[in-house]
């Protein structure tokens, strides 16, 4: 081998990233024509884009099935429906609570725990003007089941006199806290004036 082979081999492995460099340099100048087609290719999408954008109809996705069964209103009306009925139930449920604690309930400590429920259900009812149920309720169903209570009074001829669900729902509220109330008087009574025990 002569000395100038030698030279060239070690500079070759010498100095890999000089090599590497020079090839992306020789790749950038001899395909000059790939770099523009992709640019041209990139500014086609980009006004694809853009021209669909502006000539989207708003119509055609509302009639897919994409829209009518996943984020359309069917689907808005079955969620509505399904999260309005957990709270009518859930406010069912509270109220069916109270009524039994007032009828069958005799331990004062559990008479007096019914009492504190009521009586945030009061303060919220005082601080929103309604109650945060009946909120939810008016949210997802767009009538709440104080309404529906109303409507069925009304069917069997008892009036209210006002059409404001806020008086209503005090009304209830002060009722069933007045139970309550009264029904812990009674037995805290009975309890010291006569030998039955009528207290848990």
């Amino acid at each position: 081998m002569t000395e100038e082979n030698k030279d060239k081999i070690e500079n070759r492995t010498s100095n890999p990233e000089e090599k590497s460099t020079s090839n992306s340099r020789e790749k950038s100048t001899s395909n000059p024509e790939e770099n523009n087609e992709s640019q041209k290719k990139s500014e086609r999408i980009d006004k694809k884009t853009k021209i669909n954008l502006e000539n989207h109809n708003i119509n055609e996705f509302r009639n897919s099935n994409t829209y009518r069964y996943l984020i359309g209103k069917r689907a808005k009306t079955i969620l509505n429906e399904l999260y309005g009925g957990y709270y009518n139930l859930l406010h069912t449920i509270f109220i069916m609570f109270i009524g039994y604690l007032i009828c069958f309930v005799n331990n004062l400590s559990h008479l007096v725990i019914g009492l504190l429920v009521i009586s945030l259900d009061a303060h919220s009812n005082i601080v929103l003007h309604d109650c945060p149920l009946s909120m939810m309720e008016n949210k997802y169903l767009e009538k709440s089941g104080i309404e529906t209570r109303l409507d069925f009074l009304r069917s069997l001829g008892l009036m209210y006199s006002t059409n404001n669900k806020y008086d209503i729902q005090l009304e209830v509220i002060i009722n069933a806290w007045c139970l309550v109330a009264g029904k812990i008087l009674f037995l805290i009574c009975f309890k010291n004036f006569t030998n039955r025990s009528f207290v848990n």
